[in-house]
């Protein structure tokens, strides 16, 4: 079995850019009426990061297969002026402390299984260099994500209500 980490900018399989997608779109609880509206949502919420920022783009690969990836960006304030996403916009006083933020979505087979926390060690490190201060997620107030996220230190928590949703704003200081 050979594992490993690499960043996006630094594969071009299809097979490995189908395997993104694939894991995108079974970590999504959305639902889509064509294939269009499918495209347009990987657009916003996934292939935005991979396009713009493939050096922040960590995938976990074993024996030519993806399992999880995560990506993000340096700076949330500058992604609120490519993509006005209002459930980041309502933390934005926060960017400050936390400035990075990220996405990350591992396959079923590879959950619970530290793949995710590997993944994020390398995204933490890649931040670490460019003198980062902080990172943060953004998720429902609900989700069963958050264990995972504080197991991985993110240890500052706040909660918004946005459009009767309760989300869950998380920081990590690096």
């Amino acid at each position: 079995m050979i594992s490993y980490v690499t960043t996006l900018n630094r594969c071009s399989d299809q097979n490995i850019l189908d395997g993104l997608r694939a894991i995108f779109f079974i970590s999504t609880s959305s639902k889509f009426e064509n294939d269009n509206q499918k495209d347009q949502f990987f657009n916003r919420w996934a292939n935005v990061y991979f396009e713009r920022w493939p050096e922040l783009t960590f995938l976990y690969i074993e024996n030519d297969r993806v399992l999880g990836y995560v990506c993000g960006t340096l700076d949330s304030d500058y992604f609120l002026t490519i993509d006005d996403v209002p459930t980041l916009r309502i933390f934005q006083d926060y960017f400050k402390l936390y400035p990075a933020h990220l996405h990350i979505n591992c396959h079923p087979d590879a959950r619970s299984k530290g793949v995710g926390s590997i993944l994020l060690d390398h995204f933490f490190a890649n931040l670490r260099l460019e003198n980062v201060i902080g990172c943060h997620i953004v998720t429902s107030a609900k989700s069963q994500n958050i264990s995972f996220y504080k197991k991985n230190n993110f240890s500052f928590c706040i909660e918004r209500l946005y459009k009767n949703s309760s989300l869950l704003f998380m920081g990590r200081p690096l």
